[in-house]
């Protein structure tokens, strides 16, 4: 927990910092932040709280913790998970607060996600929280867009009714593919086929073409691994590919269940899938992932003769999952014009696992 730091592509979660003092107790006393919040606090009594949390040297698991801006360094939100108990049950909620100069940007669901993964993935927590306020129709937003439903609503100490949103991943478990689970390779390919006919429909077109690729998964240098609940339903699969003399392995593919995305299952898949490429002695995972469909900037024009300034200059215009590889660590390390047909690249990526 020393260097607790969670980073996504534009913010940084980190412990709090003496600098960080001032900033957050402003912070806490503007009406317009803590509206839903039960209210602004007094600046001089979140100071007071903050420094003695500073002099204690003690870190809790379960606590808040400053948001900074990357491209500026500015401290810009606060953010955690807490300890709360909700009509007579011990929960973990999830709780953010930004300052209103970075609102409309997309941070409340980037930090979200974030702490939502670090729960699951870190913590292996199997049930998240979000208490809101039934008029702060933003959050509930960004609770539905990183997975949380509404469970019930709740009368809090006081009188104020709030709605209970929630997220649980109650007996999700990452488990080898075998050759003799049928009905796990048919449920695996099934998942290819829905997964990718929106924005990639040539990939997998039909369930023949998808139960290939599955039982090729299975053959040797080959890795095969799925995510199923407690009632053995697939809801996500990530394979690889032994390259370079075992130095590299290809992601090939991932793909999780439409019902289940947004729930940290893709993350959980890709981190296991690190652990399992590193333990047989690879240095690099890497991946392509296709923009057929016009989904960045790289589609749609000739990458042709600066290919360099393009990646550099990429933008996410609908959704590519590009971003999300880039908050679990990997780069952009290229990409391959006109892969799939003209303007229609592979961008390449790839992090380093050991």
């Amino acid at each position: 927990m020393q260097d607790m730091q969670i980073e996504t592509a534009r913010l940084r979660l980190r412990l709090l910092q003496a600098a960080d003092v001032a900033p957050l107790s402003e912070l806490w006393a503007d009406p317009k932040v803590t509206r839903y919040m039960g209210g602004p606090r007094d600046p001089a009594q979140v100071r007071q709280t903050l420094q003695e949390e500073l002099a204690s040297g003690h870190i809790e698991t379960f606590d808040l913790w400053p948001v900074i801006e990357k491209a500026t360094g500015q401290v810009v939100g606060h953010c955690g998970l807490l300890e709360k108990e909700v009509a007579g049950r011990d929960e973990i909620e999830l709780v953010y607060v930004l300052h209103p100069s970075v609102w409309g940007q997309g941070y409340a669901t980037e930090i979200a996600s974030a702490l939502r993964d670090d729960a699951l993935e870190r913590l292996g927590l199997t049930r998240l929280i979000s208490l809101i306020d039934p008029e702060n129709t933003a959050s509930e937003r960004v609770a539905r867009k990183v997975g949380l439903r509404l469970e019930r609503e709740t009368v809090r100490p006081g009188g104020k009714r709030m709605r209970v949103y929630v997220l649980e991943a109650e007996g999700v478990r990452i488990v080898d593919l075998g050759p003799k689970e049928d009905a796990v390779i048919e449920q695996a390919a099934r998942l290819l086929v829905e997964g990718f006919k929106v924005h990639w429909p040539d990939a997998w077109p039909d369930m023949t073409m998808a139960r290939d690729e599955v039982r090729a998964s299975l053959g040797p240098d080959r890795i095969s691994r799925v995510a199923v609940d407690g009632d053995g339903q697939v809801l996500g699969w990530v394979g690889a590919i032994r390259e370079y003399d075992g130095h590299a392995w290809e992601l090939h593919p991932l793909v999780v269940h439409p019902e289940h995305q947004r729930q940290g299952i893709g993350r959980r898949l890709v981190l296991d899938l690190e652990r399992q490429v590193a333990a047989r002695g690879a240095v690099t995972l890497y991946l392509g992932t296709d923009d057929e469909d016009h989904m960045t900037s790289l589609s749609g024009v000739d990458l042709y003769p600066d290919v360099a300034a393009h990646i550099a200059a990429i933008e996410n215009r609908r959704g590519h999952p590009y971003e999300f590889y880039q908050k679990l660590g990997f780069v952009i390390v290229g990409v391959i014009p006109d892969a799939n047909g003209p303007g229609k690249p592979d961008i390449l990526m790839a992090k380093r696992v050991c």
